[in-house]
Order: C-alpha cells, then sequence, then structure tokens
C-alpha cells in the first residue's frame, strides 16, 4: 500500500531492515509497504525493495528515536549520481526494445529444487540500461524478477525467470508487453546438468545460483517500462 493520506500528509515514517542472510541492516524513509514487501529509500537515496520472507526483522521509528544514526544507511550502496530517467512522470513510458539486456545481480540463494511458480525474488542491476543512450534503469536500482518456468527439457532442469518491477529514484515501475496479451519478455533461462553425466552425478541436476549470480535478462519482444501510480 502507498504511504499517504487524504487531505493530510502521512508523518514520514523510518525502518531499520534487518535481512536473514547476513544479519546486515538496511535503515531509511519508508516509501511503500505491499502484501509481500516493503521499499525503502536510504539517505544516499537508493532505493530498494525487500520482500518480508527475506527479512529477519523490522525497526519502524523517527529519524531522531535511535532507530538507526540519521544519515547513515548500513548495507546499503549509493547510486551513481547524475544518471535521469527518461520515465519522468507518472504514466509515460519507455519503449525497451528487442535484444536490450538488463544485467542483474541476484540478493539470494535460488534452487530450482525450492520455490513455486510464481514466486518473486530480488536482484540489483549490474550497471545502467540505456536506450538511444538515454539511462533508463539506473546502477544499483531494485529489481522483481518472477520464477516463470521450471521443468525438465532434454534431460536438463531449465528454470526461467522473468522481470516484473523496478524501484529506482523513489519511484516504482512495471514492466508490460508492448502487445495485448503478450508476456512482459524480459526473459533469462539458466539449465542444469544433464541427467546422467559425470557433471550431474557431481553436482545434481538441480540449477543452483549464489547470491550476487548474474543474470543477463533479454527483451524477447517489445517490452514498456512504465511509473505507476
Amino acid at each position: 500500500m502507498w504511504l499517504s493520506g487524504c487531505g493530510k500528509s502521512a508523518p514520514t515514517l523510518y525502518a531499520t531492515l534487518t535481512l536473514k542472510s547476513d544479519g546486515s541492516h538496511f535503515y531509511g524513509t519508508v516509501v511503500r509497504r505491499e502484501s509481500k514487501s516493503i521499499t525503502i529509500t536510504g539517505a544516499a537515496g537508493d532505493t530498494r525493495t525487500f520482500l518480508y520472507d527475506e527479512l529477519a526483522d523490522i525497526k519502524y521509528g523517527a529519524q531522531d528515536s535511535g532507530v538507526a544514526p540519521a544519515g547513515q544507511t548500513p548495507g546499503s550502496s549509493a547510486q551513481p549520481s547524475g544518471q535521469a530517467s527518461t520515465v519522468p512522470v507518472s504514466g509515460e513510458t519507455v519503449i525497451i526494445p528487442t535484444g536490450t539486456e538488463v544485467p542483474v545481480r541476484t540478493r539470494g540463494f535460488l534452487d530450482s529444487c525450492c520455490g513455486p511458480i510464481g514466486g518473486l525474488s530480488l536482484g540489483t542491476t549490474d550497471f545502467d540500461v540505456k536506450v538511444g543512450g538515454k539511462v533508463v534503469i539506473p546502477e544499483g536500482a531494485s529489481l522483481t524478477m518472477e520464477r516463470a518456468d521450471n521443468k525438465p527439457v532434454d534431460g536438463q532442469i531449465s528454470l526461467t525467470f522473468e522481470l516484473r518491477s523496478a524501484d529506482f529514484q523513489n519511484h516504482h515501475y512495471v514492466f508490460e508487453s508492448s502487445e495485448s496479451g503478450a508476456p512482459a519478455g524480459l526473459l533469462v533461462t539458466f539449465k542444469g546438468a544433464k541427467s546422467g553425466t559425470p557433471e550431474a552425478k557431481l553436482r545434481g541436476i538441480n540449477v543452483h545460483l549464489e547470491s550476487q549470480t548474474f543474470m543477463g535478462f533479454k527483451a524477447t519482444a517489445p517490452v514498456t517500462l512504465k511509473r505507476s501510480e
């Protein structure tokens, strides 16, 4: 849900998040809270979305409440300055052409053995994504990806992810197909070892992705990047 009021601005809400993976913290202003995730903007201006499932604890408090030192963002990385998006206002869109790559680093361990189709995971852009020479998604943006497919193909496990949304510069963006009824089209697929091979005997047939694994999502069709309300 959006943190807004009717006719009266809601007080600014601050939070310190503790991650399950390594016990690190992220402190900042709460931008949005939804059913499965929370989005925080740190003091350095970096906006990140966290799934509740990856958090060990959330502490809310005013900036001077002692929840975390003011102006300090433990565990965060600053977004490069001067990187302007070409999606400036709500409702405007940018078309990401076929073949465009969105470089993402995973945040957390992913495995084909675990997790349902449709399950969400998080990642961070590894560097700027440009269209026509202009930055449309800056380095350090928080990306939400969906587990789109997980099935055996020719004796190998094929695990596919699809990008669903992005958070940066205090705004939330969604990826949509430019064609009615078609999937969004920013996909990446990983394949496990082929069954019966020495590699499969050594490490199993499942796809194992460690945290900070590089994922080169690619647009299989034109994709619309749209700022949500």
